[in-house]
């Protein structure tokens, strides 16, 4: 339900972007009420309530930092920015919306100018060592949780992967199939940029050693162009994210010796490829047909 109700919100704020006011309105129920930090701001019904998120979505466009954590039936999404409007209310910089969730519908939202009062009213417990999303990059590096929607895109781009590294590939469409079948079960997908021009695919199990999900970083892509530019970095952190509000214990991947970027990239996120230990014996990965 958590994972739901995160990747559910994470998409309506996608629609926000992309000023799919409908997609918005859908998702919420009839009767919501958004209450604002003072009793005269409230909005009521879906209308409204899309309307004055887009306004103020219009109105604070320099965000540096999000933080989205979740319960069972509450979301807490954290917005910080140096200038933050909210109808001459001093923010000191930070507002936090408490959403409640029921029946697949956002049924409340509530406004709360400190973290700790946000957190406590959601009954929301951060996880050790969360930390907040930085928003300040470019369009080019914007995230995103992928939806059923863009099997063709993610199929195209793992296509493409392969093909650059003439490895076997059972073309777009195969894949675009195989993608509609897994997402949302095991299986989530990233895409950055606005092309969309990078992936993350991440497979989750149940783990042997812990009562959590292990996380599997199955592909990590981004198109020759924009490589460099740090579209890479943003899907890494991105999926870390997501695998940490998933509950995952831990998270591995696998890569080539020869690639010096994907390594140096790897490392730098504090992934080690070493046992135990940061001097231990080297950890080596292997595989075959069957």
């Amino acid at each position: 339900m958590k994972r739901h109700n995160i990747e559910f919100l994470w998409g309506w704020f996608d629609a926000l972007r992309r000023r799919d006011t409908e997609s918005m309105a859908a998702a919420l129920d009839r009767a919501i009420v958004w209450q604002g930090v003072r009793p005269d701001l409230v909005c009521h019904g879906p209308e409204d309530v899309v309307a004055a998120f887009v306004t103020a979505y219009d109105a604070n466009q320099e965000i540096d930092t999000l933080e989205l954590l979740g319960g069972d039936n509450h979301i807490v999404l954290g917005v910080r920015a140096p200038d933050i409007t909210v109808d001459e209310v001093d923010t000191h910089g930070e507002i936090y919306n408490v959403f409640t969730i029921e029946d697949h519908k956002i049924a409340r939202i509530e406004d709360y100018l400190e973290r700790e009062a946000a957190l406590a009213a959601a009954g929301v417990q951060p996880p050790a060592g969360a930390r907040r999303i930085s928003l300040s990059d470019s369009e080019e590096s914007r995230v995103r949780i992928a939806s059923i929607a863009d099997a063709q895109a993610i199929g195209q781009l793992l296509h493409d992967f392969n093909s650059e590294f003439d490895e076997p590939t059972p073309g777009p469409r195969a894949l675009a199939d195989r993608i509609r079948q897994l997402l949302d079960r095991d299986t989530t997908v990233l895409l950055g940029g606005t092309g969309p021009d990078g992936l993350a695919v991440l497979r989750f199990r149940p783990a042997i050693w812990a009562d959590a999900p292990e996380c599997y970083l199955a592909e990590l892509y981004v198109v020759p162009a924009l490589r460099g530019q740090g579209l890479g970095r943003a899907l890494m952190e991105a999926a870390i994210e997501v695998a940490r509000n998933r509950g995952a214990a831990w998270m591995d991947l696998g890569t080539s010796e020869d690639d010096i970027a994907a390594r140096a990239l790897y490392e730098s996120l504090a992934f080690s490829n070493r046992e135990g230990r940061p001097d231990g014996p080297v950890n080596y990965f292997y595989e075959r047909e069957v």
